[in-house]
């Protein structure tokens, strides 16, 4: 027979249940979607944009918004790619002072949609490299609803990126740095923003990581801009000249924004 727990034992620990019940009240009471909420406002107020509207939909129906924004149709340029083993599909769109940003999980049936009144939103991120990680509000979103964990590494670089946008070039190197001496794999990350970041700082592990990506993707025209750009910086213009024309005098043509800019360097140097 189980031993009877004295009146006055038991009503201490029901006053300590009391207790614990009261203090985690509210987080019982707080919606799946808070974190969220801050990092949004968060991220809007590092990069001083006044409206930032945001809708999540879960099996197609609206499980969360911000600022009255229900749904919006992505962009006419869709990417996908593979972050944390998901497929991710997105797409974006930025004009001179607005810009869109929406990201689907199919496999978990979960979408965000934003706007913003800036074009920083999508800029900062530099998305034209292809990837959606390196925007800190869709990190925020797989950290915070899709897969709750966090991802040190992609943080780092997101720090690093956002720093390098907002001007701050040296503290952009320093963080950087930090990230490689705290990630020895990044010096071979099969990472074309990384490769655009570490290229523009003129940092030497731009040497490592171009021969990782351009080993992998030897027809990705804008790891060849990047690396062009970094060897010209370093004074090595007959390698950059023959990086630059590695976009320019592919067959077929590249229908791409980065032969623009390679026609441009090497107008500079011929």
């Amino acid at each position: 027979m189980a031993a009877r727990i004295p009146a006055e034992d038991r009503v201490q620990t029901l006053k300590a249940l009391f207790a614990t019940l009261v203090l985690l009240a509210p987080a019982f009471g707080q919606s799946r979607f808070d974190r969220f909420e801050r990092d949004v406002a968060d991220i809007g107020s590092t990069l001083n944009i006044s409206n930032i509207s945001a809708a999540i939909t879960e099996n197609g129906d609206t499980v969360w918004s911000r600022n009255g924004l229900e749904s919006a149709q992505p962009a006419s340029e869709t990417f996908s790619q593979t972050f944390s083993g998901e497929p991710i599909v997105w797409s974006f769109s930025q004009t001179g002072d607005s810009s869109g940003l929406w990201i689907e999980v199919p496999g978990r049936a979960l979408k965000l949609t934003l706007s913003a009144n800036s074009k920083k939103l999508t800029e900062s991120a530099y998305l034209k490299d292809g990837n959606i990680a390196r925007s800190t509000i869709a990190l925020a979103f797989f950290e915070d609803v899709v897969f709750k964990q966090t991802f040190p590494r992609e943080e780092i670089e997101n720090r690093a990126l956002m720093a390098f946008y907002l001007g701050r070039r040296d503290q952009s190197a320093a963080i950087l740095r930090e990230a490689f001496n705290k990630f020895s794999e990044l010096d071979s990350s099969d990472d074309l923003s990384l490769l655009h970041l570490v290229a523009e700082l003129n940092l030497q592990a731009t040497e490592s990581v171009a021969t990782v990506v351009l080993m992998k993707h030897p027809d990705l025209p804008a790891a060849w801009l990047y690396y062009g750009k970094y060897l010209r910086s370093q004074r090595r213009f007959r390698e950059a000249t023959i990086c630059f024309k590695q976009i320019t005098e592919h067959r077929p043509p590249f229908q791409h924004w980065s032969v623009a800019e390679a026609n441009q360097e090497l107008s500079t140097l011929e």
